[in-house]
């Protein structure tokens, strides 16, 4: 009888290792993979554009400076509101993306070799769509 009881034990146990598989379904991957590298192109845009932003405001504070002119509080204000909006909208971008990954990982990529397939597929995509 200990041997029907251990042997059904072992099998019971051998059905729910494999049945708590770390695999992740393909299309599932790739489809999460494709929101992922999504988020992190929009959030490589964004970066380009604060940077073009505070370019193009450095330059014009410098040729005003060349030029002697001081800076109108209308343009100051022009320029802080684009930095507000870049702030806001990085924030924004920040939190999209902190809140997905969360979610991914709390719900699907729970162990480290799934979080590493899914950074791998995300890395292919953005390699070849995020330019």
């Amino acid at each position: 009888m200990t041997i029907k009881i251990t042997f059904a034990t072992i099998l019971f146990f051998l059905f729910a290792l494999t049945s708590c598989s770390d695999k992740i379904d393909e299309k599932s991957l790739a489809a999460d993979a494709e929101i992922i590298a999504m988020l992190q192109c929009d959030a490589r845009h964004l970066h380009n554009e604060r940077f073009e932003a505070a370019n193009q405001i450095r330059l014009k504070e410098e040729d005003m400076l060349q030029k002697g002119e001081k800076m109108t509080p209308a343009l100051l204000q022009q320029n802080d509101s684009i930095a507000k909006d870049l702030t806001r909208r990085t924030s924004d971008m920040a939190a999209k993306i902190t809140q997905t990954l969360d979610s991914f990982w709390k719900n699907k990529y729970k162990m480290l070799n799934q979080r590493q397939t899914l950074d791998k597929a995300v890395e292919k995509i953005v390699a070849t769509k995020c330019l």
